[in-house]
């Protein structure tokens, strides 16, 4: 029994463009694929290819198997939104020719498993409605007589003539009230004033250092690393869209990347034999990202570019 992983980040389409990454897996002839979107992901819906296997689905559910037996072949995904506009693509192959997906999304996509669903709301609440409406008959045909509709025709009259005076009296009062305010209007001290302008400035400045991007503010350090570094050629061929250096230490060597363009993750690796062996003194490297099947990787922390925020699950 052999576990298949392939993995595709999915770069922004647009100026409504959405990143994230898409998952294909495949373990006792069964496949499946898991799609994360970084975004809101309200009525979209994805193309998915495995080799010629084309296939329509929800991103961001559940796992979704398809009809393989294994993962030959490239695999891609292109989403899009309601209007058949893609928003992101990515593929586990450089150079990939999105076309046919687009051409397939445009002409001859089939129904998502949400569709089919909605069909059947749609039967259900037909029936619920016939249900209503011969409610509404009955209903009609045990209406009160000519001289019960007279009799609470008058209990409304005078019900509404008591609404009426209620609400003149309250009306009355909230003008009495807003008299009594504009009578003795409050005066700001010079110090509250000053006060005041204090915290806006504060909340001001604040609200300027959120809109700058974490990768903005260490892009020059990253930028010195990957320069001033061996290339890592093997992770560049691995992973699409992405950077990667090898930086030495005393005890030995460590990698650190970006991927995406723009940067949408900053990431950092310790080379190891196989997963039996997770590093003790980075408590934070602990998701392993396999080179060779069963033997060699590194085991890695990614930050979000956007928020510096460590993320907890796999991005590559």
């Amino acid at each position: 029994m052999i576990l298949e992983k392939k993995t595709a980040l999915l770069s922004p389409r647009g100026a409504r463009g959405l990143s994230g990454v898409a998952r294909f897996e495949c373990f006792k002839e069964k496949s499946d694929v898991k799609i994360s979107l970084n975004g809101a992901v309200k009525d979209l819906y994805a193309v998915v290819a495995v080799g010629e296997e084309l296939r329509v689905v929800r991103p961001c559910a559940d796992r979704v198997y398809l009809a393989r037996t294994d993962l030959s072949g490239d695999c891609a995904v292109i989403v899009a939104d309601g209007e058949k506009r893609v928003l992101c693509a990515g593929a586990t192959r450089c150079g990939y020719d999105f076309s046919r997906l687009e051409e397939f999304l445009i002409t001859a996509y089939g129904r998502t498993d949400d569709e089919e669903k909605s069909e059947r709301q749609s039967v259900n609440i037909k029936e619920e409605t016939k249900e209503e409406s011969r409610k509404i008959t009955e209903d009609v045909a045990q209406a009160p007589t000519n001289g019960d509709i007279a009799d609470e025709k008058a209990a409304d009259e005078v019900a509404a003539d008591k609404d009426c005076e209620t609400e003149k009296k309250s009306e009355k009062e909230e003008n009495a009230a807003e008299e009594k305010t504009e009578e003795k209007p409050a005066a700001a001290s010079e110090t509250d004033i000053k006060k005041e302008t204090a915290g806006d400035a504060r909340k001001k400045a604040v609200k300027e250092k959120k809109k700058v991007r974490f990768f903005d503010r260490i892009a020059d350090k990253i930028g010195r690393l990957l320069e001033d570094n061996e290339r890592e050629e093997e992770l560049c061929a691995l992973i699409p869209d992405s950077r990667w250096v090898r930086v030495k230490a005393d005890d030995g060597a460590y990698v650190v990347g970006v991927v995406g363009d723009p940067v949408e993750f900053i990431c950092y690796g310790i080379p190891a034999e196989n997963r039996l062996d997770p590093p003790d003194e980075e408590k934070g490297c602990r998701q392993w990202l396999e080179v060779v099947k069963g033997g060699r990787g590194y085991w890695m922390m990614y930050q979000s570019a956007e928020t510096g925020e460590t993320l907890t699950a796999d991005v590559i």
